[in-house]
């Protein structure tokens, strides 16, 4: 097997046409044409974006791997989440976000993060004995 036709197998198995996928992650529906044709092959470039967009893994399309399932670094306990579950869940979802949510959605990370940071230096604030 190789990447055109593991692309290929994806594109139907998720009912994703081929001009949409090319619309989807920025290519040209030419270039998919050179792709099937044997006269080009995806760069590496494109590779990860179609892996993103999929939600496999480069070395999936690439074949150098059985399971399409970006690995997970660390196992949670029952009910936590981790960051790789966060990433996991926002990694499609972005794709859907115009410019403006995308910007809200950072804004909003940011804010958390400066609240996290607050949080962490009162909470590490040495007790004044005098009061």
């Amino acid at each position: 097997m190789d990447i055109l036709h593991n692309i290929n197998t994806l594109m139907k198995d998720r009912g994703v046409s081929a001009y949409k996928l090319s619309k989807d992650v920025g290519i040209s529906s030419g270039l998919m044409s050179q792709w099937k044709k044997g006269m080009q092959k995806p760069s590496l470039d494109v590779v990860a974006r179609i892996a993103a967009y999929f939600n496999v893994t480069t070395d999936f399309l690439l074949d150098m791997a059985d399971d399409p399932a970006p690995p997970r670094t660390k196992k949670a306990a029952d009910g936590d989440i981790t960051f790789d579950d966060f990433e996991y869940a926002l990694y499609g979802e972005v794709r859907e976000l115009d410019d403006e949510e995308k910007a809200e959605l950072l804004k909003n990370a940011r804010r958390m993060n400066e609240l996290r940071k607050l949080r962490n230096k009162e909470q590490n604030k040495p007790v004044n004995p005098n009061g």
